[in-house]
């Protein structure tokens, strides 16, 4: 069992190196709006997809916000259809001289006040959709949940850490060498 069979081979040398391993890409998820947690779903050290739901906000005031300005949006869109369609009545009965040129002129400035009020509606509802979304906390990218800083329940300050994300796929090696010793450290 001491005996072996001499076999022509490559021989490898190496360096002991010791260091650190860390994430390349790290991330600090910071609240968007000043509120109260309804809920906390992710640990320390648990894996996560981008999208994750780590944690959500109370969110009955923006969601309420967000079905009045799409009621807004309903009303205007519908105030915009009728007025357009009486612009378009006064252009045909200006054409067989059935109403005056001040008539039509009316009609085209409501049309266009209706038009404005129907895209300040659209963006007020943008607005108030993006608000709703932020009540939803999410990973940035697929990794780990290297922090948590946040409990349930905790009233949190817009722009406080609520958690770190690390993309645990690709780590660095952080070491020190000995100068005399570095040129010979291949990759």
């Amino acid at each position: 069992s001491d005996v072996a069979k001499v076999v022509r081979g490559t021989l490898e040398a190496g360096i002991p190196v010791s260091g650190d391993l860390r994430a390349i890409e790290t991330a600090t998820v910071r609240a968007r709006f000043d509120g109260i947690l309804q809920s906390v779903n992710a640990r320390e050290g648990q894996q996560v997809f981008a999208g994750t739901l780590l944690a959500r906000f109370e969110s009955v005031e923006q969601e309420s916000a967000l079905k009045s300005a799409e009621a807004d949006r309903l009303a205007s869109r519908s105030d915009y259809e009728s007025q357009q369609w009486n612009y378009d009545q006064s252009k045909e009965l200006f054409k067989v001289g059935a109403i005056a040129e001040r008539d039509l002129r009316a009609a085209q400035q409501a049309a266009e006040a209706a038009r404005a009020r129907l895209a300040a509606t659209e963006s007020r509802l943008r607005i108030a959709d993006n608000v709703v979304r932020d009540t939803r906390v999410v990973a940035p990218f697929t990794g780990a949940v290297a922090t948590r800083k946040v409990q349930t329940g905790e009233n949190t300050l817009r722009g406080a850490e609520m958690f770190t994300v690390v993309r645990s796929g690709i780590l660095e090696l952080a070491a020190a060498l000995s100068a005399k010793r570095a040129n010979e450290v291949k990759v």
